[in-house]
C-alpha cells in the first residue's frame, strides 16, 4: 500500500505507518577487531519540535544531544521500571494463586502503621 505525495509521487507503506514527527536511523560502530563500540542514532525532528529542543537547550546551555540523551535514557528507565512492576505484580498473582498464602489489608494497615514508632513490628505471616 502507497499514499501520494503533494506532488503526486508515491512514497512507500512504511511511511504511513511511521510517527509523522519523528523519524530514527541506526549506526552501530565496531573497532578493527570487530568489537561492537557504540551505536550512532539520526532522529529526524519535524521543524516545530526542532526549534523547541533548540530552544530548551539553549535557555539549559546544553547540547541538543545531551537533551536528547536524559530523556530517552529517563523515558527507558521509567518503562523499564513500570515493566519490572507488572512482572512482579504478576509473579505475585501466580504465587498467590498457588499457594493462597496472603495478608489482609487490615493486617497490611496494622503493620504498617507500627513503621517508625518505638513499637515497630516485623511482617506478619502470610496465611491462607
Amino acid at each position: 500500500m502507497e499514499a501520494k505525495l503533494k506532488n503526486g509521487q508515491q512514497k512507500p507503506y512504511f511511511w504511513q505507518i511511521a510517527p509523522p514527527r519523528i523519524k530514527v536511523v541506526m549506526c552501530n560502530t565496531y573497532d578493527y577487531k570487530g568489537a561492537f563500540m557504540s551505536s550512532a542514532t539520526s532522529i529526524r525532528l519535524d521543524e516545530e519540535l526542532k526549534d523547541r529542543l533548540k530552544t530548551l537547550a539553549d535557555d539549559r546551555h546544553r547540547s541538543a544531544h545531551a537533551l536528547m540523551l536524559e530523556a530517552i535514557t529517563e523515558y527507558i528507565d521509567r518503562e523499564e521500571k513500570r515493566s519490572q512492576y507488572l512482572r512482579d505484580g504478576q509473579a505475585a498473582w501466580q504465587h498467590y494463586q498457588e499457594t493462597g498464602l496472603h495478608l489482609t489489608a487490615e493486617e497490611a494497615e496494622a503493620w504498617i502503621s507500627t513503621w517508625g514508632t518505638e513499637n515497630e513490628q516485623d511482617a506478619p505471616p502470610c496465611h491462607r
